[in-house]
């Protein structure tokens, strides 16, 4: 009886660091990567229209705040992903309630065998949660710093473009 409970509560815990973890990570990293490999592509493009001199819309000019507009529900998304990893908390504590009640259920009987094979599962699963919770940490932490580096390449290259174009002012106002 015991035994059932536990193996049903573990698999329910191993389950739902799946559903969390499984199919989200190359999802998150693909939503997350893809935008920004737009974001430089259309930047690369406006900063060639720049340096060559050619006339940036006002279009352009719109769809590039649009899409900063864009990355930044993408930071938001992170920072909601990022709130998650509390649940990896809640997990921690049901894993520490079932050893908890197993404890007693061990003094209560002496099934040790079996207790010492569930203390077993139930440590592996700890295991894979820290690790799970570790390489959500790192993979949070690697797009926080890109995204903090695309933040400062869209400053530097907001900085160009305004000087680029108020020199493309005095010149055309140079010419008339």
């Amino acid at each position: 009886m015991v035994r059932v409970e536990v193996n049903s509560q573990i698999e329910a815990a191993k389950e739902e660091m799946s559903q969390d973890f499984g199919p989200f990570k190359g999802d998150m990293d693909f939503q997350l990567m893809q935008p920004l490999n737009e974001l430089r592509f259309e930047f690369d493009g406006l900063r060639n229209q720049v340096e060559g001199a050619e006339y940036v819309s006002k279009f352009d000019l719109e769809s590039l705040r649009l899409d900063m507009q864009e990355m930044g529900s993408y930071i938001d998304t992170l920072e909601f992903e990022y709130a998650r990893r509390t649940d990896l908390d809640e997990l921690r504590f049901q894993i520490d309630d079932i050893n908890n009640d197993m404890a007693l259920r061990d003094l209560e009987s002496n099934q040790s065998s079996d207790i010492a094979h569930l203390w077993l599962g139930m440590e592996e699963t700890k295991a894979t949660i820290e690790d799970e919770r570790n390489q959500t940490n790192l993979n949070l932490d690697q797009l926080r710093l890109e995204i903090q580096n695309v933040e400062r390449f869209l400053n530097d290259f907001q900085a160009n473009f305004n000087f680029e174009l108020d020199t493309l002012r005095l010149r055309v106002d140079a010419l008339q």
